[in-house]
């Protein structure tokens, strides 16, 4: 697997430009940090387990996702790239953006109503802290948008369809492995199979004869 994986990826240097190769990598990195602030919140507010799972804190981090991403997008390209390069702001980008930004910040504000912390956060332990969860990492979430929403369209356009080329190949994975299963199970539990069972279960090892042909 890992010299596929190898291979794979040394095709793909010497087929796709460095500097497009690189914003790639970058918006990977990125989206990568959002994953990682977002499992942030989920620790430390509840989600850990089916034992301790909050439902709706795992929902409001979705939404924080659906409201923050197309917020900082539409206000990157709407209002603050056009008045960093002295250009007209684009007010029909611009409002909607300001309008899901606020309503991100209205989702963190829930997840911290919502929040379960099982975590001891007042006493110096062996757990890592992180201050003022959940809105730290909301916050960084949203920045990181902004910074994602600063690449170019084909930048996106290739990232999303490696991303898509990963996950379909995982997919066919999976499916052929539980189709594999099912088929072995389905033949367990078939006529055929308990026929096959139940006859060489009859079978008994007779060690006399097995003696008596090894002389």
């Amino acid at each position: 697997g890992g010299l596929m994986a190898g291979g794979v990826l040394v095709l793909i240097t010497f087929a796709v430009p460095f500097d497009i190769l690189w914003d790639v990598i970058s918006l990977g990195v990125i989206l990568s940090f959002n994953l990682t602030n977002t499992s942030l919140i989920m620790l430390r507010c509840g989600n850990g387990g089916k034992k301790v799972s909050n439902k709706v804190v795992r929902n409001l981090a979705t939404l924080l996702w659906v409201t923050g991403g197309p917020g900082a997008y539409m206000t990157w390209h709407g209002y603050c790239d056009p008045m960093l390069n002295d250009g007209e702001v684009d007010w029909k980008l611009s409002v909607p953006g300001f309008v899901l930004l606020l309503c991100s910040v209205v989702v963190t504000w829930q997840i911290d109503v919502h929040r379960k912390t099982f975590c001891d956060m007042t006493t110096k332990s062996e757990i890592f802290m992180t201050p003022f969860v959940p809105y730290t990492p909301a916050f960084a979430v949203v920045l990181n948008f902004f910074l994602m929403a600063q690449f170019n369209l084909q930048d996106h356009i290739i990232f999303l369809s490696a991303i898509g080329i990963c996950v379909s190949g995982y997919v066919a994975y999976k499916s052929a492995k539980h189709a594999r299963k099912r088929a072995r199970t389905s033949f367990r539990y078939s006529k055929y199979g308990r026929e096959v069972r139940k006859e060489f279960g009859t079978c008994q090892y007779d060690e006399g004869a097995a003696g008596e042909s090894s002389n």
